[in-house]
């Protein structure tokens, strides 16, 4: 786990939300991988019986490259991930105060919109962005006590 301490609660931020931009990432690259596939369907079926259609010469051939290139950064993303949830996990874990914890792992860990954090918590968007901020500034703080 990456111990190095934050410099900026921006930074802090960016450490939280690696999490969500890892599963938009992965997201993204399977709905990819989806698209290149019913690409190829289509590829296949409007070709298969033309005449001097090679197969291996296809486009068909190249979608697939692709598929694997995809595939291969899904992976590579996959394994990161579980690495950033227990990051943001731990960091999150490091706060005192429930509210706090609470509003960055709405956030951060499920991904969603103030409005339904807002809906989850029962508080206004001012007190949600007041406990967001807190939570920053205290785990920048205790990262420079402990480092």
């Amino acid at each position: 786990m990456n111990k190095r301490k934050p410099a900026s609660v921006e930074e802090m931020q960016l450490r939280l939300n690696k999490y969500q931009t890892l599963k938009d990432r992965i997201q993204n690259n399977l709905d990819e991988v989806e698209r290149l596939r019913n690409c190829m369907v289509r590829v296949t079926v409007a070709y298969k019986d033309a005449p001097g259609w090679d197969r291996k010469q296809s486009d068909q051939n190249v979608i697939l490259t692709e598929i694997e290139k995809l595939s291969k950064h899904i992976k590579a993303d996959t394994d990161n991930l579980s690495k950033a949830f227990y990051e943001a996990e731990r960091l999150i874990g490091e706060l005192d105060n429930v509210n706090e914890a609470q509003v960055l792992r709405y956030k951060y860990i499920y991904g969603y919109s103030w409005e339904e954090i807002e809906e989850k918590m029962k508080y206004s968007r001012a007190t949600l962005w007041r406990f967001h901020r807190k939570a920053l500034y205290h785990l920048v703080s205790k990262f420079e006590t402990i480092c």
